[in-house]
């Protein structure tokens, strides 16, 4: 301590490596560590130094011994030697290199012991991990895996689509009445000849003829209002009816001598 407060490493060094071999297994750590060092590099004397500090129930030179077969740091890296050094570490208190064997080893249940020995010797990562994987843990993480996956909840049942209703024949039926009052209305209006009847009896055929025009007219022109009425009617019906027969209805429209001749089915 003397020689750290002087700032002088190498008499620090030296007084390390005494305590050493005085069977200081602390000053064996902290001197293995200091010979590691760039400034104070020897790895020929660092490893000796770290290995009997570890032999010595230093948890601290066990890890540090651990990292250096990690990183082939001046030695053959060695993962068995790492792993055996970290397992003497953690046994002497030293929490991350539980945590560090932990993650190695492939039984889940020691992985969680390890785990907890590191939380209680202070390691704070350790905790964490122990919280999050333990045996109990993965029993039940491994049981939501193999668990079958559950049914999906049934959807509710749509409500069923309301059937179009078609306009098309209430439209045709509206327009044909528009069509039946306009010609109506054409028969209706009087025909020049009406106006040109004399009394010779040289134009007798002529008014007997004009006669039964205008009685053939007239028909025409109640038969057209009627056919009208009937169309609007029947137009109006269907365009503010509701159908629940998908069957659309069939009209026939023809025309004959004494007017218009609707046929057909309606809802």
């Amino acid at each position: 301590r003397a020689a750290d407060k002087a700032h002088d490493a190498q008499g620090a060094l030296d007084a390390l490596d005494r305590a050493c071999s005085a069977n200081s297994a602390e000053s064996c750590a902290e001197a293995g560590d200091r010979w590691l060092r760039p400034e104070t590099r020897d790895v020929a004397r660092a490893l000796p130094a770290l290995e009997r500090g570890c032999g010595g129930g230093s948890a601290r030179a066990c890890a540090r011994l651990a990292r250096v077969y990690e990183e082939g740091d001046g030695t053959a890296p060695s993962a068995s030697l790492s792993a055996d050094l970290r397992d003497k570490a953690c046994a002497n208190g030293d929490g991350k290199s539980c945590r560090r064997l932990a993650s190695v080893v492939e039984d889940e249940a020691r992985a969680a012991a390890l785990l907890k020995k590191g939380c209680a010797d202070g390691d704070p990562r350790s905790c964490a991990m122990a919280r999050a994987v333990s045996p109990a843990g993965a029993q039940e993480a491994v049981a939501k895996v193999d668990a079958p996956s559950p049914a999906p909840a049934p959807k509710p049942a749509l409500p069923e689509a309301t059937e179009s209703h078609d306009n098309t024949a209430g439209f045709a039926l509206v327009g044909l009445a528009a069509v039946a009052v306009g010609g109506a209305v054409v028969m209706a209006m009087p025909m020049p000849d009406d106006h040109q009847r004399g009394g010779s009896s040289r134009h007798g055929l002529v008014e007997a003829s004009a006669t039964a025009a205008s009685s053939s007219r007239t028909g025409l022109v109640i038969g057209l209002s009627a056919a009208a009425a009937v169309s609007a009617t029947t137009g109006m019906v269907l365009l503010f009816s509701k159908h629940s027969d998908p069957e659309k209805p069939k009209v026939n429209v023809g025309v004959s001598p004494g007017g218009l001749v609707i046929s057909g089915t309606m809802p």
